[in-house]
């Protein structure tokens, strides 16, 4: 059962096992594209891919609206709280992932995260996963 707690669980190990591989490497790993390089460490996709699959299963459970609003949130703000750390760019692209979910949330919803996400990440810092979350907020903030 995809719960709030599973994807919590699933950011949270991974924020740790990115610790845990940039402990264990070397101070060299990765220099010029050589050795092992943390950044290219298999926990990243796997991180990725476990968000995705979560956000699969947690559809198929017809989530209250409430759930649907925090799951996003989760998401979305995950990144910000991490900027300093390395685990902070995989979550960022997993913003992906909540593109399956903003549909599902009520306009006021919409409007009160798309201010939050201004917030967060100003236009400068937006990739194109970002610049569309930001529109699909937008469009729902104004829709329904």
């Amino acid at each position: 059962m995809a719960t709030l707690t599973e994807l919590q669980k699933i950011y949270d190990q991974y924020a740790e096992d990115v610790r845990q591989v940039r402990q264990k490497a070397s101070c060299f790993a990765g220099l010029f594209g050589m050795g092992d390089d943390p950044r290219k460490h298999p926990c990243h996709e796997a991180f990725y891919e476990a968000v995705g699959h979560w956000v699969e299963a947690f559809v198929q459970t017809g989530p209250a609206p409430e759930d649907v609003s925090a799951a996003v949130r989760y998401i979305l703000e995950a990144a910000v709280l991490h900027w300093e750390e390395e685990s902070c760019w995989y979550m960022y692209a997993a913003q992906k992932h909540a593109e399956a979910l903003i549909p599902m949330l009520s306009r006021q919803t919409c409007g009160e995260l798309r201010e939050r996400y201004e917030q967060w990440y100003p236009p400068i810092e937006r990739m194109p996963v970002q610049t569309k979350i930001y529109r699909m907020l937008c469009k729902g903030a104004r829709s329904k």
